[in-house]
């Protein structure tokens, strides 16, 4: 969940609630000729419920919303289920119509709360009755709305009315090129808000579910400036199809277009610009990626205190061939949203309050993970390595800036430019404190050095990242930042800066990663490579099975956005996509200093030639385990040392490219 500041400052709650949004993809529409990308294995309803049942048992919210579940399964699976958790038989209300059989279903926690009332809204219905000559307006969706009675609440008060909230889910039509179908729906929904806020002496509403609506559209400015403008892009489209049920009458037309709700309270999205900065997806299908799913809630009553984390959306995923929902490891095509609320009362709330995200708290919950594919010669050869001509220059072969050292751990920064070279980079420079610049020189001739201003300790000063953003990155092609960098706060200073402003992929290891700020959106691709405890520093102290970390990885690289390459016996590759790569080769030869160093300078090395970062983090991970089993026949397993491996690197690069048809050049 990710937990919201300023939440201190609030009264006093009635209660606190968490609820959850989801369209689980009915039963019945759960076909292979919807979904020709995903293996007709995942879209079984024996599989997919058993992926439901490990998300909401792992949720655990206090209401659960849930859009297009099946009636049959509803009756013969779901409500059993979550009658073994704790929740009332689910209050259902059918889509409509002969052929549909799904609907909108509310649960929520027997202990927690108690229902007053119930009411379902039929669009269709509703349309047949207000234009009854336009069919197009009438179209099979509802919302159901719940009244619901908070049992044990934290205030003492004699209304009971205070301890009361309206919960509402609806299914709004999924036809984009309907606009004005989508319009009459979210107008009659905000009617029948109005009118039930009324009746229960203004209860405050939670409103969530599937608008079928990017955050962009009708729906969302209606809901947002509680009218409909004439301005609007979509406002003639709309107007057209209005325009006949008022007898062509242009004044009545733009009257009853342009009539604001009457519902009054301000609704405000969980998910919005202040709580959640990141772009993210709720759906993913065909070569759709985007947000129609939404939590909206009664500001005046109602605060947010925690989200789940959400899909980032780079707005690269729906162009992917291999990458679709439902899938091995989601049961629908939508993803679900849940936010932990406080509800205030009446007499003390103050709209002036604001939250904001803070903190990203790492709970393991279920997102997107591609099946485990080993790191092996087949998946080498769908991953080509760079090729060269006789005549390619040094300079087209890459040009890589590693930043570094310190006066106390000068050898690491050796080791990892020593790895980039060796492994083909065709210039590196070596950024360091200055005080050991001409060292570094004479150790490694083929380096050109920069040096860098230090501390009093010989570690790199602050001032030094805006020398390097200002005079190195415009030459370079790709960083390593970390090998041989010293505890400094000064020096952390300098981390930061570069972290968040370097515009080049970036390899970050060492001490770098202690640094990294996994809230923060990268602006431009970044490797990770910590060994355990310096996974457990970037989880926040989590505990993890390292004999078998995939899922962990996969979830900290999807929320970080950054490619993680998790070192171990053996080493996991996760992407910000939920690609996961296994590297089962290597030996315990590896287990040496500067080895981590080594690894950082390969990955570096192939990053600034030009390979792709997820192909570059595989290939320095195969690489480097390569060169240790390489080592480990050679030499033997005890006494091996890093700059061993960094020694036969050409000759292996040598081997792979032959065992994988990679050129090697005339």
């Amino acid at each position: 969940m990710i937990s919201l500041k300023g939440t201190d400052d609030y009264p006093t709650p009635v209660s606190t609630f968490s609820i959850l949004t989801y369209n689980c993809l009915a039963s019945n529409l759960a076909e292979a000729q919807y979904f020709p990308k995903t293996n007709p294995a995942y879209l079984d309803f024996s599989y997919r419920s058993k992926l439901f049942e490990r998300e909401l048992q792992s949720f655990n919210a206090d209401i659960v919303c849930l859009q297009e579940m099946h009636k049959d399964d509803l009756r013969r699976w779901l409500n059993p289920f979550l009658s073994q958790l704790g929740y009332g038989e689910g209050i259902f209300a059918e889509r409509g119509g002969d052929k549909a059989k799904d609907g909108v279903v509310i649960f929520f926690k027997r202990d927690k709360f108690k229902l007053i009332n119930q009411h379902r809204l039929g669009y269709f219905d509703s349309a047949q009755a207000q234009f009854p000559k336009e069919k197009t307006l009438a179209t099979y969706n509802a919302a159901l709305f719940c009244l619901l009675q908070i049992q044990n609440s934290k205030t003492s008060t004699s209304d009971k009315k205070e301890e009361q909230i309206w919960i509402c889910t609806t299914h709004l039509n999924w036809n984009h090129s309907l606009p004005a179908t989508q319009l009459f729906q979210i107008r009659t929904l905000f009617s029948e808000l109005s009118r039930l806020n009324k009746e229960t002496h203004d209860s405050p509403f939670v409103i969530v579910g599937d608008f079928n609506s990017k955050p962009d559209s009708i729906v969302h400015d209606y809901i947002k400036n509680g009218v409909l403008t004439d301005t609007a892009d979509y406002y003639s489209k709309v107007r057209e199809v209005y325009l006949p049920l008022f007898n062509d009458d242009p004044t009545k037309t733009t009257k009853y277009l342009t009539e604001p709700h009457t519902y009054k309270k301000a609704l405000e999205s969980a998910y919005n610009d202040s709580t959640f900065l990141m772009p993210f997806t709720t759906r993913i299908v065909d070569h759709f990626c985007g947000t129609i799913d939404y939590i909206y809630y009664q500001r005046d009553r109602i605060r947010p205190r925690q989200l789940l984390n959400a899909l980032y959306n780079d707005g690269e995923q729906a162009k992917r061939d291999d990458f679709t929902l439902p899938n091995e490891q989601h049961p629908s095509d939508h993803l679900p949203l849940m936010a932990e609320f406080v509800l205030l009362p009446s007499s003390s709330t103050n709209d002036n309050i604001r939250t904001t995200t803070t903190t990203v708290l790492f709970i393991r919950h279920i997102i997107i993970m591609k099946a485990v594919r080993k790191v092996d010669i087949n998946l080498l050869k769908s991953m080509p390595l760079p090729n060269w001509d006789d005549d390619t220059s040094k300079a087209s072969r890459g040009k890589l800036l590693i930043i570094g050292g310190s006066r106390r751990l000068p050898g690491a920064i050796i080791l990892a430019a020593r790895a980039a070279l060796r492994i083909g980079c065709g210039t590196v420079r070596a950024a360091v404190p200055e005080s050991i610049a001409v060292p570094m020189g004479v150790a490694v001739p083929e380096l050109m050095i920069i040096p860098l201003p230090e501390t009093s300790h010989g570690t790199i000063a602050a001032s030094a990242a805006s020398k390097l953003l200002k005079e190195q990155m415009k030459a370079c092609v790709a960083v390593v930042l970390g090998p041989g960098i010293d505890e400094d706060k000064e020096t952390e200073k300098a981390i930061h800066e570069l972290l968040a402003k370097t515009p080049l992929p970036m390899v970050v290891d060492a001490q770098a990663l202690f640094a990294y700020d996994v809230k923060q959106k990268p602006i431009a691709p970044r490797i990770l490579t910590p060994h355990e405890d310096e996974f457990k520093a970037l989880t926040n102290g989590k505990e993890v099975d390292m004999t078998a970390p995939e899922s962990d990885a996969n979830e900290f690289a999807q929320q970080s956005n950054a490619i993680l390459v998790l070192k171990g016996q053996n080493t996991f590759i996760a992407t910000p996509e939920g690609s996961i790569f296994k590297n089962e080769a290597g030996s315990r030869a590896l287990g040496t200093a500067g080895s981590g160093d080594t690894l950082a300078g390969i990955i570096g090395g192939l990053l600034a030639q030009g390979m792709q970062p997820t192909a570059a983090a595989v290939w320095g991970v195969y690489f480097h385990a390569v060169a240790g089993e390489t080592v480990s026949k050679e030499v033997g397993h005890d006494g091996a040392m890093a700059s061993d491996f960094i020694d036969r690197l050409p000759t292996i690069q040598r081997r792979l490219r032959e065992e994988t048809d990679n050129s090697d050049g005339k």
